[in-house]
């Protein structure tokens, strides 16, 4: 059985498969870019956001980013003039 909170995510799953949104393997995964316009060989020291994904990618894309888009463009991963 699954539960949800009014936020529109769910919530500790109760019983069943589902990812465990407060275990840390399920918040702390890897991020992983590559292609034209990406650096060679950058990791970072720091956490990275999700939401740092779209306007990253716009980015490279050379697009604006989604309107309603609030992270910030990777740009330490990225190389210069793109």
């Amino acid at each position: 059985m699954q539960y949800w909170s009014e936020r529109a995510f769910p919530c500790r799953c109760i019983s069943g498969g589902n990812h465990d949104i407060y275990h840390e393997s399920s918040r702390n995964v890897f991020l992983l870019l590559g292609g034209a316009g990406v650096k060679h060989g950058v990791a970072f020291d720091h956490p990275v956001e999700i939401i740092d994904v779209a306007p990253t990618i716009s980015k490279l894309l050379g697009i604006r980013p989604p309107a309603q888009a609030t992270g910030r463009v990777l740009e330490e991963a990225l190389r210069s003039g793109v």
